[in-house]
């Protein structure tokens, strides 16, 4: 989840240092893409990056994903 490209740089930097340790199935979206029903059915671990935005908002691309976190019961 990045809004202004902190959480971006950061998830790029794993990326590609996983790619160098020589793991070779990486997928690289933004957090709402990856809905977290869907989380538990990966088979690989799953990594989050995100930072909020201006007084605490999280970025755009991780609103459903936090919505979805924040009203589970899990």
């Amino acid at each position: 989840g990045s809004e202004t490209g902190v959480a971006l740089e950061a998830s790029e930097k794993i990326v590609v240092s996983a790619l160098c340790r020589g793991v070779s199935d990486v997928q690289w979206l933004p957090m709402d893409e990856c809905p977290v029903e869907r989380w538990s059915s990966l088979g690989c671990p799953l990594i989050l990056t995100c930072s909020t935005t201006g007084q605490g908002e999280f970025p755009e691309t991780a609103k459903n994903t936090w919505e979805v976190l924040r009203m589970s019961d899990a």
